[in-house]
C-alpha cells in the first residue's frame, strides 16, 4: 500500500493495537493457529504495521485511546449474544462451533479480564498511525 500512495500522500491506519488484551488475544490466537504472513489477515495489529514501518525506515507519529469491553456474556451458556461478542473478537464466525478455538480464547479471555461486581471487562487498545511519503 505504501507503494501505491503518491509522493507527499499520507498514510492513515486505525485498527487494534497489539498493547491491549484485545490485541493480545489476537497474538495467542495466532500462535496456536495461523498460517502464513499476518500482515495479511484480520488478526494483524498496529505492532504489525509499526514492524513493516520501521523496517521499511518510514517515519510515522501514533496515537492511543483504550476502552474495557464487556464480555460476560461470552461466558454465558444460554445467550444468544455470546456468541457473537466471541466471533467479533476473535475475526472468526461461527468460532463457538470450534471448540479449541472457542477454548483458548475463553480462557485467554478469563486469564486478561477484569471482573466489576458481575461483569467481566476486556481492554482493548485502538491506535491511529500516520506516516507522510
Amino acid at each position: 500500500m505504501w507503494e501505491q500512495l503518491a509522493d507527499g500522500g499520507y498514510l492513515l491506519v486505525a485498527q487494534q493495537s497489539g498493547k491491549g488484551d484485545f490485541g493480545g488475544l489476537w497474538s495467542k490466537l495466532w500462535e496456536e493457529f495461523g498460517q502464513g504472513d499476518r500482515l495479511n489477515t484480520s488478526l494483524r495489529t498496529t505492532r504489525d504495521v509499526r514492524r513493516w514501518l520501521d523496517a521499511m525506515d518510514i517515519s510515522y507519529v501514533t496515537s492511543e485511546v483504550d476502552f474495557n469491553m464487556d464480555v460476560t456474556e461470552c461466558f454465558k451458556e444460554d445467550s444468544k449474544a455470546g456468541p457473537l461478542i466471541l466471533d467479533f473478537l476473535t475475526q472468526t464466525p461461527y468460532v463457538s462451533d470450534v471448540p479449541e478455538i472457542r477454548f483458548r480464547a475463553l480462557e485467554y479471555i478469563r486469564c486478561n479480564s477484569t471482573m466489576v461486581g458481575e461483569k467481566m471487562f476486556l481492554k482493548s487498545i485502538n491506535e491511529v498511525i500516520v506516516a507522510k511519503k
